[in-house]
């Protein structure tokens, strides 16, 4: 896995191929948030790329002494890539980044349960310069945990990951800051 750290302290990925426990997973999410104009241009989408499905997401936020990150905000969000034309600085097109995403609260243990979701990426462009496999991909997750002390951190979980750790059903993983 691969993480980017924002804000100070060490961070350590860890997966688990156990089960965290209910008891665990306390905090609350939100309804996922899709009405970006930073995020996504104005209009509706025009191209679509292949459904990833993404599983059930079990998380937990502890510190380096292992005590869970409690009452902290985590901003989950699912990042794709499509093919923006016209733009500026390159005549012939670029990939930029779009998202989604879903906010959480951890709760006393600093665990999240975030539901499944069936991400279709969208684009808002479609003409002559998608040329070959332009179609809209999704990327990865990117996971921020911002603390008590206002401190953010920052982790990555690509789409490969996230096809592996479909073998388990559901990914659980262990951030710690």
């Amino acid at each position: 896995m691969s993480l980017n750290k924002i804000g100070s302290g060490i961070l350590i990925i860890s997966i688990a191929a156990v089960a965290i426990g209910q008891n665990n997973v306390n905090g609350k999410c939100g309804e996922l948030e899709t009405a970006f104009k930073f995020a996504h241009p104005s209009g509706q989408p025009v191209i679509f790329g292949k459904q990833f499905d993404i599983r059930r997401l079990d998380l937990r936020f502890a510190e380096a002494t292992g005590n869970g990150v409690a009452g902290s905000e985590v901003i989950v969000r699912y990042m794709w890539k499509w093919f923006e034309y016209p733009y500026q600085e390159h005549p012939t097109g670029v990939w930029s980044t779009a998202y989604n995403l879903i906010r959480c609260n951890t709760g006393t243990k600093g665990a999240i349960e975030v539901p499944e979701y069936k991400l279709v990426p969208a684009g808002w462009y479609k003409g002559p310069y998608l040329l070959g496999g332009r179609r809209p991909k999704f990327e990865e997750l990117e996971i921020s945990l911002i603390d008590s002390k206002g401190k953010s951190y920052t982790f990555h979980v690509s789409s490969a990951e996230l096809v592996t750790a479909r073998k388990l059903g559901v990914f659980r993983t262990t951030f710690t800051k």
